[in-house]
C-alpha cells in the first residue's frame, strides 16, 4: 500500500524535516519516508516504523534493517534547526511587509503622476497607460516625471494638430531620454 501524502507530511513534521540518518534537510536534499524495519522483512506502515530519510540515505539503506527505533538526533542540532526556521519565518514576514510598503508607495506615486497628467491634458485621455507609468516610477524620480509632463505640455501647446496617442508617445520618449541620461531641454 502506498503512503498517503498527509501521512508523509506528518512524518516529515514529526522529524522536523531532517533526515534521521545524516541530519541533512531541504533544500540540500530531497526527503522521503523510509521504513525502519523494511517491508521486505515484514515491516508495516505504522507510524512507529516510519522515519524521514533523504534520497541518498534511503537508497543506501535499501532493504537492510536497523532497529525498531529511529536514530536519536543531537538535541542541540534540533534546537539550532528550529531557531533557523524561526529566523527564516521572521525574515520572510519582514520581506512581505517591506514589499507591501513599496507597492503602496509605488501606487501613491502612480496616482500622483496620473493627477499631474490630468491637470496638464484633461481627464479624458485614453492613451495614459498605467503599466508604462509604473515602469517610469520605478526608474525615475517624480521630479523628472513632472519635468517630462511639462516638456510634453510645452511641445503639444504649440502643435494643436498632434493627436492624443502621439502626445503619449512623446511623453514616453521624453521619459526614456531622461532615464538614459540623453539630456532633455
Amino acid at each position: 500500500m502506498t503512503l498517503s501524502k498527509r501521512l508523509r507530511f506528518e512524518i516529515f513534521k514529526r522529524d522536523l524535516f531532517v533526515c534521521q540518518y545524516c541530519g541533512k534537510r531541504p533544500p540540500d536534499v530531497v526527503l522521503e519516508v523510509d521504513h525502519i524495519n523494511p517491508k521486505c522483512e515484514g515491516g508495516t506502515d505504522i507510524i512507529a516504523n516510519l522515519t524521514t530519510a533523504c534520497f541518498d540515505c534511503n537508497r543506501g539503506k535499501a532493504g537492510n534493517s536497523l532497529t525498531n527505533t529511529a536514530p536519536a538526533l543531537n538535541e542541540l542540532e534540533v534546537l539550532a534547526a528550529i531557531q533557523e526556521m524561526a529566523e527564516r519565518r521572521a525574515s520572510l514576514k519582514q520581506q512581505v511587509v517591506a514589499t507591501e510598503a513599496l507597492r503602496e508607495a509605488e501606487d501613491d506615486a502612480i496616482s500622483s503622476v496620473c493627477g499631474w497628467w490630468c491637470e496638464a491634458f484633461g481627464p479624458d485621455d485614453g492613451y495614459f497607460e498605467l503599466s508604462s507609468v509604473r515602469r517610469f516610477v520605478k526608474l525615475m524620480d517624480l521630479a523628472d516625471i513632472t519635468k517630462a509632463i511639462d516638456i510634453t505640455a510645452t511641445f503639444v501647446s504649440d502643435r494643436h494638430w498632434i493627436s492624443d496617442s502621439n502626445r503619449w508617445r512623446y511623453f514616453c520618449g521624453t521619459c526614456w531620454k531622461i532615464i538614459k541620461g540623453a539630456g532633455v531641454a
